[in-house]
């Protein structure tokens, strides 16, 4: 396991204690520490006060707030963090709609612990992916700034090299 995987945290959303706690057994089992929330209100106030939790499993049936209002309100205030929507109910346009608003990836009830496990791995694995494309195209942008900047410099230099060159030359062009 990386050391980004073995550090990084997870919140686990679910209003069924018994779901949620063997999400947190298995998530734990992987090196991953866990914070529980059961609505998508109270994990949203939960992740104002956390600090950096790459990853969330999100429920998609709760009450006060469920799944897909979570989803829509958590990525737009953490952009970079990975959501793997949960269900019980197979519906397969409620997990079209949810990659559609940015979730990473979809499991349907009941979980098999090596879904989740796998499942867990390539979200953390894809939002690394996902900062380092970020970082390089950045990186790169600031990059081709420069060397814009740099080449405007040299043809500046060579137009004014070309110029004192044909005054050394002609008298009468000098100074035009």
């Amino acid at each position: 396991m990386s050391p980004a995987v073995a550090t990084a945290r997870c919140l686990v959303i679910d209003d069924d204690v018994q779901v949620r706690s063997a999400l947190v057994r298995v998530i734990e089992s992987q090196g991953l520490s866990c914070l529980e929330a059961s609505s998508g209100v109270d994990a949203l106030a939960l992740l104002d006060g956390a600090g950096d939790v790459p990853v969330c499993i999100s429920d998609i049936h709760m009450p006060e707030m469920d799944g897909v209002a979570f989803l829509k309100e958590a990525l737009r205030r953490y952009p970079d963090m990975a959501v793997i929507m949960l269900t019980g109910v197979a519906e397969v346009t409620t997990a079209v709609q949810c990659l559609q608003l940015g979730a990473l990836d979809y499991i349907s009830k009941p979980v098999l612990i090596d879904e989740v496990r796998v499942r867990l791995a390539k979200a953390l694995e894809k939002r690394d992916l996902i900062l380092q494309n970020r970082f390089y195209q950045k990186s790169l942008e600031g990059r081709v700034r420069e060397l814009d900047r740099r080449n405007k410099q040299h043809l500046l230099n060579g137009v004014q090299t070309l110029v004192h060159a044909l005054e050394g030359k002609d008298a009468y062009t000098s100074g035009h």
